[in-house]
């Protein structure tokens, strides 16, 4: 049997949201680890919604609540299993502030609206990521990055020597079974997967629907819909670009990010990574930590006509905005891109985020400051 692996940091950043809150809502992809996550919470029972007895407990919200000792914490796992989830979780906060509940379920049950409605103002959202590249503090050379690259960021896989082919088909299918059937009007099994395939293998790229369309053989408006599916779902993110108008500079198409990168070569059939590989899949890792501590909508990449690109434009403050690099070396860093960002947007820290830094390194790199930095320390160094 595999060791678990210990996430400190989700487990702290619970225990800060029910500070604010008595109801957490932990929502993430399937496999990710919620279960094996929310049985490291100290002192926290533990309630199996995928068991029938602890479903029939439940249809009484009132009695299940009302046994509870005071002050309790508890973890309702897969709670999208119970008859009535909304209304269960509704109840506890209102009638029982004084317990703290984890709520954990699938991605597809948060983009329910039914179910994000009712409980507006009365849950903390925490967005569950693949395994973070801070959480795993022994990995260093570049063997270990090029094994989390290539394996990805699932508990299941990310320890494993090499990937699993397998065990990817395997997700995938269970990803439409469970998550897309129940929720969503999606007709075609295999238009859909078609889209998802077609969006993973252009990771990171600027999003062209209409590529995706063709690629998949379904139409426009559909592919638009199984895109904003996948976007609810949490299985890609949209980074948007940052613009003030007036300059020749991408205004509207996003770039489109995968869920993990375990996925990513798995749908383009790479079983070694080549050094042009690594880089675009290193960003998947900064954007992971990134979303941890960011709002998401302040998170954006740059792009002029001529094509210099800054990875990621953060929002710092009132005309403010951090330029954020992802190479996998510092020697990779070129100055011409942010050249031009900064004629532009003048005020905000550089950062260059690379795999294997302890501390954060100010540098002198093409006639700029430039902080040399791991990726989750960038939203402290971007604070004013």
């Amino acid at each position: 049997m595999s060791v678990p692996i210990l996430r400190p940091f989700w487990v702290n950043r619970i225990e800060r949201a029910w500070d604010s809150r008595n109801i957490v809502w932990l929502s993430g992809a399937r496999r990710l680890g919620k279960t094996v996550l929310s049985r490291q919470l100290p002192d926290a029972r533990y309630f199996n919604c995928d068991l029938p007895s602890v479903r029939d407990r439940l249809t009484d919200p009132e009695a299940f609540f009302a046994h509870l000792p005071p002050g309790s914490r508890i973890v309702l796992d897969e709670v999208h299993r119970a008859e009535d989830p909304a209304g269960l979780l509704k109840i506890a906060a209102d009638a029982w502030p004084g317990i703290r509940v984890l709520a954990t379920g699938s991605s597809t049950l948060y983009a329910s609206r039914r179910f994000s409605d009712s409980l507006v103002g009365r849950k903390w959202p925490i967005r569950f990521a693949p395994v973070l590249w801070r959480e795993s503090p022994g990995w260093t050379g570049a063997a270990n990055l090029e094994r989390r690259l290539l394996n990805g960021g699932f508990p299941d896989q990310v320890l494993l020597p090499s990937p699993d082919p397998r065990w990817f088909e395997e997700w995938m299918d269970s990803f439409f079974a469970r998550d897309i059937l129940p929720l969503f009007d999606v007709r075609s099994r295999g238009g859909f997967l078609r889209v998802v395939a077609s969006v993973f293998v252009r990771n990171g790229a600027l999003l062209d629907i209409s590529a995706v369309a063709r690629d998949a053989g379904v139409s426009r408006p559909t592919a638009v819909q199984y895109l904003d599916i996948l976007d609810d779902c949490h299985l890609t993110v949209r980074v948007p670009p940052y613009h003030g108008g007036g300059r020749r500079e991408m205004v509207r198409r996003p770039r489109a990010y995968a869920l993990d990168t375990g996925l990513v070569c798995h749908l383009r059939g790479w079983t070694s990574l080549r050094p042009a590989d690594r880089g675009p899949l290193w960003e998947n890792l900064v954007l992971d930590e990134l979303l941890t501590a960011i709002p998401q909508s302040r998170i954006h990449y740059w792009r002029d006509a001529a094509g210099h690109e800054v990875d990621f434009a953060i929002v710092a403050g009132r005309d403010r905005v951090a330029a954020v690099e992802a190479k996998i070396s510092p020697d990779g860093f070129s100055p011409k891109a942010l050249a031009r960002f900064r004629k532009a947007y003048p005020d905000g820290p550089n950062l260059l985020c690379c795999p294997h830094v302890d501390a954060p390194v100010p540098q002198r790199l093409g006639g700029f400051e430039v902080t040399l930095c791991a990726p989750a320390q960038v939203a402290e160094l971007i604070r004013e």
